[in-house]
Order: C-alpha cells, then structure tokens, then sequence
C-alpha cells in the first residue's frame, strides 16, 4: 500500500482534478464536529445510479453520446467472474481479461503481468482499450470490434452492471434506478483533533518524518471515526494490552457528525458535497473521504487522460487486478484558513 500526501491554500482547480481523477466511487464519508449548518446542507444531497443486466453490444448500440459530455459511466458488476470492464466517463471501454478469453475474443490489447511479491504468484491479464466515441476508428476496426464483442456476448450471455449519469434520464434505458440518501451517524464526547495544517518542511529529514507522522496520526483519527471506533471516547478504559490508541495531540473533547452515501457515484456529485461545503462558514475542520469499487479495471484516471491529443484520449492500464478487491482511496481534510481568507487542505492517496 501506497500513500501519497498533498496540500494546498486554495479551492479551485487542484480539488476538481482530483474528484475527476476517481471516476467508480461506491462510498463517500464526512466527518466533521458537530455544526448544524453544514449538517443541514449536506444531508439535502442525493443522487442515484442503476442496476441492470445487458450484453456490451446493446451498450455500444445505447449509448450513441458517450463521451465528456454525456459523463456516462459503466461498470460490470459480475463480483466473480474473471473478466471485468467498465466506461469511463471519457467514453472509453476498457476490458481486463484472463487469458483465455483474450485468446478467443480476437481484439489487440497488451499484457500486463500483475503480481503480489514473493508470496503471490504472477498473473498474466490483458488489457484492450476501446474508444466508443464517433469518428474515433475506421468504419473497417470499428465493424470487425463490434463483431467480436457480439460474439464473446453471445457465448456468455448478458452482464450484469451499474451505471451512473449527470443526466438522470440516461439512466432509466439502462437498468433499475437506485436512490442515494445521505446517512447520519453520530459520535458524543470523544477526543476530536485540533487541526493545524502546516505546509511540508524543505528541511532535515528530520522534519519532514515528524510532518509525516502528525498527518498520518490525523488520518488515522478519521479512519476510526469512520468505524465508529470506542477508543476515541473520552471515557474508554480498554485493557492497554487489548488495544492501545493515543489520540492526535492537541484535541479537545466534542461531539463528531459522521455523513455517509454509498451506492454508485459519480465525480460530479461528488464535486457537489465539496462545492456545498465550501460555501458554508465551516467548523474547525471537514474530512472527506472516498472508497472506490475495488472492481474496476481504471482504478484512476491521471489528468492527462482528459486531455485530447493527436492520438486520442490516454489510455491507462490497470497497475493492480481488478479481482482481487483492493480498491483505491482518498481522504481529504479541510481547514478555514482565516488568514488567508480561503481553505487550506491535505489530500491522502492511497493505492494498492
């Protein structure tokens, strides 16, 4: 497990590349001290996806306006199966197969050796990247494509799939529409952090180890806050040789709201809790935490995959099997800076 940590003193563009980056979220988590305003805002905020069942074809055949435009995204949810692929919002089918479906299925893709060190066998996957926008490929790649899509269909039947639009009506041709609601849990009289985001030091590695150890310690706090863990309670008397926790120091005792939506989500009502909590007078801080669906085939989507180029659009491979559920994360942390009259965050990626 990897984990990668940014900051910054401002709300604008390095936020929205980082929503639009993680593109199959199935949960998002706020975490904040009790305050009734935000609160308030945030459990107004719903959104739905939707179950189905159908075959690639069909969704080729369906979805003529796939693309930025549409932000349309896909994912087979077929949890056991060893083939798996989704549509990003890009419009891009991506496909990661076994082997021998890759030996049968007849379109080009490169393969990707995915391995968990020693202990861990190596596996060979195949990954084939497919435009679906119009004009895209030749009427000829395009035609012997869906040939063989239609095929590889028609010997395994539909797949079952959960999609999600900014466009709600897109989502009724496509399967069963699912609500989205937000859920409150609370937590009284525990031990809430006071947050001091202090940027990364240029100094002694020294420095730099205690920087990485004060937001290690802050994260870890909203992970338990996430599990509704009783060692944050103020009066915890666990046995110290059951489990041992020290809360991030300075903090102060108070009551946690915890927000929750799980389903299917997309970037752009992900995007909408972050726009709604900057435009409220915020408590001492705000997390934001987002799971991806460890089941898909582009756990991330780098910036410059939205960034058309003479060769198209970026493809990206998987750098982990899709089977093997163990899906990306990111918890962001907001701060009023009052000094500098704007936001001040820290981002903390983690990949598998």
């Amino acid at each position: 497990m990897f984990v990668r940590y940014s900051t910054g003193n401002e709300e604008g563009k390095k936020i929205q590349r980082l929503v639009s980056s993680y593109s199959f979220i199935q949960q998002l988590d706020a975490i904040f001290p009790a305050h009734d305003g935000l609160e308030n805002a945030l459990l107004c905020l719903e959104t739905q996806y939707a179950r189905g069942k159908m075959t690639i074809s069909d969704i080729i055949a369906s979805g003529k306006d796939l693309g930025l435009e549409s932000n349309l995204t896909i994912l087979s949810a077929d949890f056991d199966d060893d083939d798996v692929w989704c549509i990003d919002p890009r419009g891009i089918l991506t496909l990661c197969v076994a082997k021998d479906t890759y030996e049968t299925l007849g379109i080009v893709g490169k393969k990707v050796v995915l391995g968990y060190g020693r202990k861990h066998p190596h596996q060979d996957r195949h990954v084939i990247h497919i435009p679906l926008q119009a004009n895209t490929e030749s009427k000829g790649n395009t035609k012997r494509r869906n040939e063989s899509l239609k095929a590889w269909d028609s010997r395994r039947g539909p797949w079952s799939i959960l999609c999600t639009s900014k466009d709600p009506a897109k989502l009724t041709h496509l399967g069963t529409v699912c609500p989205v609601k937000c859920q409150k849990m609370s937590m009284n009289d525990v031990h809430i952090p006071v947050v001091d985001l202090r940027p990364r030091p240029d100094g002694s590695q020294d420095e730099i180890d205690d920087w990485n150890d004060s937001l290690h310690s802050l994260f870890e706090w909203v992970g338990m806050v996430g599990l509704g863990a009783q060692r944050l309670q103020v009066n915890d008397r666990v046995d110290p040789h059951v489990a041992l926790y020290e809360p991030p120091s300075p903090s102060n005792i108070g009551n946690i709201t915890h927000l929750r939506w799980r389903g299917f989500l997309g970037p752009d009502f992900v995007q909408s809790i972050i726009d709604c909590i900057m435009k409220i007078s915020l408590p001492q801080f705000v997390s934001i935490t987002s799971h991806s669906w460890s089941y898909t085939p582009v756990p991330h989507l780098p910036q410059s995959a939205f960034t058309p180029s003479d060769s198209g659009a970026e493809f990206v491979a998987p750098i982990v099997d899709p089977t093997k559920r163990s899906g990306d994360t990111w918890s962001l942390i907001f701060v009023p800076d009052r000094k500098a009259e704007s936001l001040a965050w820290v981002v903390a990626e983690t990949t598998n």
